[in-house]
């Protein structure tokens, strides 16, 4: 890894988390925000820890074999290999298999506009499927000094798109993806450990939400109806008066297909906490 481009580095225990920027304009201000599910949101709220799944899980075969389409070998004949050639080709193979079974957690920079991080209507298709999903946004740096514990080093890199890749073999496993995904504009934070069920960072959600406006920011799900919300109100409000960052909001977007006098309802009740 080039030493020139770590943007911070910070030791948790016996473990080390790095930040890398492969582009100039990461730091720990820089904006991110998280597609996923609502249970995900619960688990930081009530269980003060961040899910990490392992990215097996993941529905792109590029992420789960490696960078190019896999298929399996064609037997050829071949001359006998060597011992230690073998040796060699089973190590390379190793490492590669270890780096393919880590466990992930992707967040996009986005679109900045002004002092915001806009939504994406094929971000919240592709990575927030059905409608008990949500939008969670705060920065880098928030995010770091909210971790109190992790099970194995941490990475932290901005991903680099593009048929070309600066990066080493083992960085671009983890780093680097087709021009297709560049949208995305990912920050991937990669923990190095391969438990086939994902893993947990440990938070201080003091530190997490904070008590400045919008250091935390919940954006619900746009193809759910309004009244999907009276069953999370009371228990985001209580996290609103807790903690000031701690913010949820309506998205602008609005793809749910009909408003019932409930749905009516509910939007009045929602307003005063946009």
């Amino acid at each position: 890894m080039d030493s020139t481009c770590i943007v911070d580095e910070r030791t948790i225990g016996t473990k080390r988390i790095i930040v890398k920027s492969n582009r100039a304009n990461i730091s720990l201000a820089t904006k991110i925000a998280r597609y996923t599910s609502l249970s995900n949101l619960v688990d930081i709220m009530y269980y003060h820890r961040l899910y990490v799944p392992n990215r097996q899980n993941f529905d792109d075969l590029r992420e789960t074999k490696g960078l190019r389409r896999y298929r399996e070998d064609i037997p050829q004949i071949r001359s006998f290999a060597s011992h230690n050639s073998v040796l060699w080709w089973n190590s390379i193979e190793n490492d590669r298999r270890r780096f393919l079974r880590t466990c992930v957690s992707c967040w996009t920079m986005g679109t900045v506009n002004g002092d915001k991080l806009d939504e994406n209507y094929l971000m919240w298709k592709s990575y927030a499927k059905g409608n008990v999903s949500c939008r969670m946004e705060t920065t880098l740096g928030q995010l770091l000094d909210s971790i109190t514990d992790i099970p194995e080093d941490i990475i932290i890199e901005d991903v680099v798109y593009g048929d070309s890749c600066q990066l080493n073999n083992n960085e671009s496993l983890l780093f680097h993806k087709s021009r297709f995904y560049a949208l995305e504009q990912e920050l991937r934070l990669v923990v190095l450990s391969n438990n086939a069920k994902g893993t947990h960072l440990t938070l201080n959600v003091d530190n997490l939400f904070g008590n400045n406006v919008d250091t935390f920011k919940v954006t619900l799900s746009p193809f759910a109806p309004p009244s999907w919300y009276y069953f999370l109100l009371n228990g985001l409000l209580d996290f609103q008066k807790k903690h000031k960052g701690f913010i949820v909001c309506q998205s602008d977007i609005l793809e749910y297909k009909c408003l019932t006098p409930e749905d009516g309802k509910a939007l009045e009740i929602f307003k005063d906490y946009k």
